[in-house]
């Protein structure tokens, strides 16, 4: 599809005979999107639900200079259900799954007026914004304190990728949000905080659930406690669809 800003993105779509509705996987921060949902890939398929899994800007085969950490990856999202939509008609559910910062994506995406038929949203181990996400990792993987570091970034990415790293954020959807909602973070996970999530649950306004995964790392919740990660989802697919 062209995005919005002009932009050519592309995406894989694996169909399944007999769809019972469609899941849109957004991956990670520099995620392949087969290697991020491969272990769900099958999971998916065999639940009945057809797989969307877009290059976000900026990554593989889709256009972009620059990532802008949800601020206009969330219009993408949306315009991939819309293209889903038109692709197979919107009689079918649709479920917005992601990882990381896939996750922040998605829960971002949630403050935008979407069509009817989106159901759901599963989000795991999302940030709640680019400028606290950047304040934790310049802290924690250089050791540097975030002033005046990452006011720098945000005018690096104002004068030169025309956007703000405080342009958006996941608490500020979830005040807005209608959408039911299943978390997943692992108490581990010393890339996007632990914290970040149960921010994230205490501000949704909206029917919510929270799986929470004890010792798991960054995005290895569903790793490290498949059986119960997976009949989570299944059970909020099929309560939502």
């Amino acid at each position: 599809m062209v995005s919005y800003d002009g932009l050519k993105l592309r995406a894989r779509y694996l169909a399944v005979e007999g769809a019972r509705g469609t899941v849109v996987c957004m991956h990670g921060y520099r995620g392949d999107p087969l290697m991020d949902y491969g272990t769900l890939l099958r999971f998916y398929a065999e639940a009945g639900y057809n797989i969307l899994l877009p290059d976000e800007r900026s990554h593989w085969e889709s256009e972009g200079r620059f990532i802008t950490y949800g601020v206009r990856e969330r219009f993408d999202c949306r315009d991939w259900v819309r293209t889903v939509n038109a692709h197979g008609g919107d009689s079918l559910p649709v479920f917005l799954h992601g990882l990381s910062m896939g996750a922040a994506i998605v829960l971002m995406t949630t403050g935008l007026a979407l069509p009817e038929n989106v159901r759901g949203v599963i989000a795991d181990c999302g940030f709640t914004s680019p400028d606290a996400i950047f304040r934790h990792v310049i802290q924690t993987s250089f050791h540097l304190p975030p002033d005046p570091f990452v006011p720098a970034a945000g005018l690096f990415t104002r004068l030169f990728a025309g956007f703000s790293i405080r342009g958006c954020s996941t608490l500020d959807a979830m005040q807005t949000n209608r959408l039911p909602i299943l978390f997943l973070h692992g108490t581990a996970d010393d890339f996007v905080p632990f914290s970040m999530s149960e921010q994230n649950v205490a501000a949704c306004r909206a029917e919510k659930e929270f799986v929470v995964v004890e010792g798991a790392r960054h995005a290895q919740s569903v790793l490290v406690d498949p059986e119960r990660c997976r009949a989570r989802i299944l059970a909020f697919l099929s309560a939502h669809a």
